[in-house]
């Protein structure tokens, strides 16, 4: 993903979609067919998934807010995102956040070797 590797100990939350209602579309490229396709990724096309998406963010907020449940915020020593913020504290910032940040995803969920 290009992403800085900021700390040895680290662990990611991250809002995502398992079912989005936005479909792209792939296609043959008419002046090539023999070219790469093109391809419309159409992500959040559908109100429905940024609505998710922006809910999502305003819960992971929520929960690591120090002192909404110590027992988790207490593991929170560092944002990665410390900058953005003043950009997260309303809809239209959250909004800004995602469709600056969006991205696909592999292994949605458990698959981080344990133990």
């Amino acid at each position: 993903h290009g992403f800085e590797k900021r700390f040895e100990n680290t662990f990611s939350i991250l809002v995502g979609l398992l079912y989005p209602k936005s479909k792209g579309s792939i296609t043959i490229n008419p002046d090539d067919i023999y070219g790469s396709p093109i391809i419309d990724a159409n992500y959040i096309s559908e109100k429905e998934d940024l609505d998710l998406l922006v809910k999502g963010v305003k819960l992971i907020k929520e929960l690591s807010t120090e002192g909404h449940n110590p027992s988790f915020s207490k593991h929170l020593n560092e944002q990665i995102y410390p900058e953005k913020q003043d950009q997260l504290q309303d809809d239209q910032g959250i909004i800004e956040h995602i469709e600056e940040s969006l991205m696909t995803i592999y292994h949605t969920t458990s698959t981080a070797i344990m133990g």
